[in-house]
């Protein structure tokens, strides 16, 4: 009996002893996507059709963790999407998507995990809310993809 004792508490005491081996310094990552947390906010009490990043220039190949949220009093949409032209029709905006997260009501938080596989220079992708006249009141901001 003691030595399955004395075997528990030599596994729990390694356990703790890997864990305060951490790093500390390394950047935030989320544990199931190996990329880096991006925070993402739609709307705000004071200004509806805004959308915030956190982290505006990404890297070609590497996985981020999008974590949005809506800070909104109306349901919001979040896409990552190549630019289109200023008149472009709702059929345009959706063939240009790239990734999103629909209907993501007041007050709630959605994530989505994705790689850019592609460069994208200053002025050709962004972010936007999808959910119609968005876009064209202003809840949009550009993002660059570095190769």
């Amino acid at each position: 009996m003691n030595r399955w004792l004395m075997l528990v508490i030599s596994l729990l005491l390694a356990g703790l002893a890997l864990t305060a081996c951490g790093d500390s310094t390394s950047p935030s990552t989320s544990a199931g996507s190996g990329g880096n947390d991006v925070h993402i906010t739609l709307g705000s009490p004071s200004a509806e059709m805004t959308i915030t990043s956190d982290v505006t220039t990404f890297a070609k190949g590497k996985t981020y963790h999008f974590i949005v949220v809506n800070n909104g009093k109306m349901q919001h949409e979040f896409e990552i999407a190549k630019k289109v032209h200023a008149n472009a029709t709702e059929a345009e905006h959706d063939a240009a998507s790239l990734k999103e997260l629909q209907r993501i009501d007041p007050g709630k938080t959605q994530t989505l995990d994705y790689t850019f596989t592609d460069a994208y220079p200053a002025g050709t992708l962004e972010f936007e809310c999808g959910m119609p006249g968005h876009y064209d009141k202003g809840q949009h901001t550009d993002v660059t993809v570095t190769a």
